[in-house]
């Protein structure tokens, strides 16, 4: 499969174009007819491009960019063709990252890169204007992708990749489920071994029902812990959690040190336990109900009978982060 002489001709495409990006961005801007600034991703140029990053394809235009990361320029030809979308970077307060499209019949050549380098090379070739397969090229890696129709629903992208390092293959499926409508649900990645994740999801939340189990959840594995570590004095406890990953790890420490007050990576019982939170990727105003929730649930728990437990002569903390960063109060 990686023998295909179209790898090696995109090889020496993404060579030209490490030199060339900065020229290709500025004839894109000049070609294009309109400029549709948003907040969220707006368009997809392949299928399904942002859902497959865990994105909603929901962006709401706005007059003028916002320093933002979730905010996106495009540049548009007059056939409504994207031919440069830009993101934007809140910490740099430009535009940062590019994705720049060229068109042809049986073609679609895909570049996504920084203001600093090309990441990417792809080439998305088209049969009556339906996308069959995609190959990619980047300085680490190459990869193939086969599409898989059903009627005129994607069911399959079917994912290969090989390393230029050592020459290790490997591959991965992406399913594509969608309701009775027709709309997509959700799309789940599906290894060889078995093992799956579900990259994007429609699904809705239940907060008070997730509250309700991770109260319980949390409750349990506190009484395990302490009950295994009765007479130590133990000063705080921690939700650490990794809301992009789907999971809180929970943290206990005997120390008094300020030092490493705000890390529990450093903590004497760092993730002593580890709980799901969700299933699937979430977007922005979920994910701050979702923080809302834990800090609801950290509430609670600090008049909770698992501390019954605590031998302790000092103040007990109980703090919650994210991405061990504190955010409580």
């Amino acid at each position: 499969m990686f023998t295909d002489n179209r790898l090696a001709l995109l090889s020496e495409r993404y060579e030209q174009i490490k030199f060339a990006y900065k020229q290709m961005i500025d004839e894109k801007r000049a070609a294009s007819s309109q400029t549709v600034i948003s907040k969220r991703k707006r368009y997809n140029v392949l299928p399904y491009e942002a859902e497959r990053n865990g994105d909603k394809l929901n962006g709401k235009a706005i007059p003028e960019p916002i320093i933002h990361n979730d905010c996106y320029i495009y540049r548009i030809n007059a056939q409504g063709q994207v031919l440069l979308s830009e993101r934007m970077s809140e910490s740099l307060k430009i535009p940062t990252y590019f994705t720049l499209y060229t068109y042809e019949e049986t073609l679609i050549e895909r570049i996504y890169g920084d203001n600093h380098r090309v990441y990417r090379v792809e080439w998305a070739y088209l049969e009556d204007g339906i996308v069959k397969e995609v190959l990619c090229c980047a300085k680490e890696s190459n990869s193939i992708e086969v599409y898989q129709y059903d009627g005129a629903a994607l069911a399959f992208i079917h994912h290969f990749q090989k390393s230029n390092k050592n020459g290790a293959e490997s591959r991965f499926d992406l399913a594509f489920h969608y309701n009775k409508k027709g709309v997509l649900a959700c799309i789940i990645r599906v290894w060889p071994s078995g093992r799956t994740e579900t990259i994007f999801s429609t699904a809705k939340l239940n907060f008070k029902v997730l509250g309700g189990r991770l109260y319980s959840e949390i409750a349990q594995e506190v009484s395990i812990f302490l009950s295994a570590h009765k007479g130590e004095r133990l000063t705080r406890f921690a939700l650490d959690c990794y809301s992009g990953h789907g999971y809180v790890s929970l943290c206990m420490d005997t120390s008094l040190d300020e030092e490493f007050r705000d890390s529990p990576a450093d903590w004497t019982y760092c993730d002593f336990a580890s709980l799901p939170l969700v299933e699937f990727p979430l977007d922005d105003s979920q994910s701050e109900k979702l923080g809302k929730t834990i800090l609801q649930v950290a509430a609670e728990l600090r008049k909770a009978e698992c501390f019954d437990l605590l031998a302790v002569d000092t103040a007990f903390e109980i703090l919650v982060f994210d991405h061990n960063v504190r955010i409580s109060k």
